[in-house]
């Protein structure tokens, strides 16, 4: 009964010491990319990004206990992340702990469709989306995820309207804005994390650029010069951590 519920106990039971290396290696391989996407993940939904982690670490590890599979990859991702922020927006909730309220009422609601979706296997439902409606929705996607991330680049606030021509017109708007300080530790990251993924493609450069970032917000906070650069880095993160 046990190994039923917990495919991982014949595991453990069948364990052998010569994997454990190899197993932490995969583990901390595994945090390296998980870490920094979930922080991501969280600031498209519109919550605080310590919630990026509880959604990716969380998932793993009752996956860990209870998954009979070894290779899909569990927690969020952009586009969930993208439909939740959507789902919310149109509740105009304006409190934070509201906000994620409803975002764990939602992700419980989701969790139930899915099993009683499962149960009556009804996952055939999804050979009838064709290509491209899927590729479609994959693309608009990936414009409003980039749109919206503008304004973490830049340090401007951008309508978070998830409309294309709204989105664009508030960035021309506001482009004067623009904070240069907020704007030049973006373009570093990123051209850091391009650099590092062509010429050093095993340096965690995501994991590194994190943590930086995490430092810097400290410093921020204790030398008190948030007026000076703007919102660089997301405060919530540091305040969790």
């Amino acid at each position: 009964m046990i190994a039923r519920l917990f495919p991982i106990y014949n595991d453990l039971l069948n364990y052998k010491k010569s994997a454990l290396f190899s197993d932490l290696i995969s583990g901390l391989s595994i945090a390296i990319i998980v870490i920094p996407q979930g922080l991501a993940y969280a600031m498209i939904a519109g919550l605080p990004s310590i919630y990026g982690l509880y959604a990716a670490l969380i998932p793993q590890f009752i996956h860990g206990l209870m998954g009979t599979s070894r290779h899909p990859a569990v927690g969020p991702v952009a586009l969930d992340s993208l439909v939740v922020a959507i789902a919310l927006g149109t509740l105009s909730i304006t409190k934070v702990d509201d906000v994620i309220t409803a975002a764990i009422f939602l992700a419980a609601m989701v969790g139930v469709l899915q099993i009683l979706m499962g149960l009556l296997r009804m996952g055939v439902l999804a050979n009838y989306l064709s290509r491209p409606v899927i590729s479609g929705f994959t693309s608009a996607a990936a414009i409003i995820i980039g749109l919206s991330q503008i304004e973490n680049l830049l340090g401007i606030q951008i309508e978070s309207a998830y409309q294309i021509q709204k989105m664009l017109g508030s960035l021309v708007q506001n482009l004067n804005q623009t904070n240069v300080v907020t704007m030049i530790v973006g373009i570093s990251a990123m051209i850091l994390i391009l650099v590092s993924k062509k010429y050093l493609p095993k340096f965690p450069s995501a994991l590194l650029v994190t943590v930086v970032g995490v430092i810097i917000t400290q410093s921020i906070k204790r030398f008190k010069l948030k007026s000076f650069y703007g919102n660089t880095i997301s405060l919530e993160t540091s305040q969790n951590c």
